[in-house]
């Protein structure tokens, strides 16, 4: 078979297309999950030591041993993989969230109320805006995590993972090549087009900021 006849194939565009639909909706329900949990660790203290300490130890788990185990019970199914991409996801979005408003400390939020501010104007016009660079640090992660465990998840059917998959049953190069470089390509966008969301929504002197701190680290 060419890359012709290959690409001319529906199956390698509904593959294409399942990916697509199951990142793009494995990040949204990050997106939706994680912000409140971040939240509801920095504002309640005492939710900060268990959320976080599972947050840590799900990044532990390997996500390939996971998606095994529930292939070999025979439950990896659309919502079962959208399930486990999420899991794994939303994890850098929590934590993101949870670290961003947590090294902001208490001056400039003094200082918002001591000028009057009530506290949902601190929170949009002090709090955001200084939590963001972690915040966005936080997603942008997602966003690439989203599309790596989308094709991890769906070796078995449903997006690019299969092809792989087929490909190195069959002895394939074409097969692989044509489920892999789209995956990385998406993953490459993603990142890309966070990166540009990033610099729009993240105010220069923090990024400045940022971009320092990195550089003393190293």
């Amino acid at each position: 078979m060419s890359a012709m006849e290959l690409f001319a194939q529906a199956h390698f565009w509904q593959a294409l297309g399942s990916q697509l639909l199951l990142s793009v909706l494995t990040f949204a329900f990050a997106v939706l999950l994680g912000l409140p949990l971040g939240l509801l660790a920095y504002r309640y203290h005492a939710l900060t030591p268990p959320l976080i300490g599972l947050v840590n130890l799900l990044q532990t788990l390997p996500a390939f041993a996971v998606f095994g185990l529930f292939v070999v019970v025979g439950r990896l199914g659309a919502v079962t993989t959208l399930l486990l991409a999420l899991l794994y996801t939303v994890l850098p979005v929590i934590f993101g969230t949870e670290k961003g408003f947590r090294r902001i400390g208490r001056p400039p939020i003094d200082a918002a109320l001591g000028m009057g501010m009530d506290r949902w104007q601190t929170f949009c016009r002090i709090l955001m805006p200084l939590a963001s660079p972690q915040i966005m640090v936080g997603l942008r992660k997602a966003a690439v995590t989203a599309v790596g465990m989308v094709t991890l998840a769906t070796l078995r059917g449903g997006g690019l993972g299969v092809l792989i998959l087929d490909g190195i049953q069959q002895g394939s190069g074409l097969l692989v090549v044509a489920g892999a470089v789209p995956a990385i390509l998406m993953a490459l966008l993603a990142d890309g087009g966070m990166a540009l969301l990033q610099r729009r929504l993240v105010p220069a002197p923090l990024r400045r900021r940022e971009r320092r701190a990195l550089y003393i680290a190293k």
